[in-house]
């Protein structure tokens, strides 16, 4: 099925989706860990450096230039895929308001 999360400051998320997809929106930098066997990954973050674990069997991975690959940051982003895409995107490349529920 089909997952679509939005996260408070500061928590890590761990999800796992068999066939799917999973879009992931975080207010602020937090670690995730994801993985889709067949389907596509989102995970929309606030710009800056985060430790990235990207892979794929079949598929394309995507980061926008807000986003970029930091080793030693304690946010450690790891999104794979078996078959699909991964794409990681910068919030404020979306044009859209946070929720101010969360």
């Amino acid at each position: 099925g089909d997952m679509d999360v939005s996260a408070p400051a500061e928590v890590p998320l761990s999800l796992v989706v068999e066939r799917g997809s999973i879009d992931v929106h975080l207010l602020s930098p937090a670690s995730v860990d994801t993985c889709v066997a067949a389907g596509d990954t989102v995970i929309t973050l606030p710009p800056g450096g985060y430790s990235l674990d990207l892979s794929m069997a079949a598929g394309s991975i995507t980061t926008d230039e807000t986003i970029y690959d930091d080793p030693d940051s304690p946010y450690v982003i790891r999104a794979c895929t078996g078959a699909g895409s991964v794409r990681i995107r910068g919030q404020e490349e979306l044009g859209e308001e946070v929720p101010e529920n969360l």
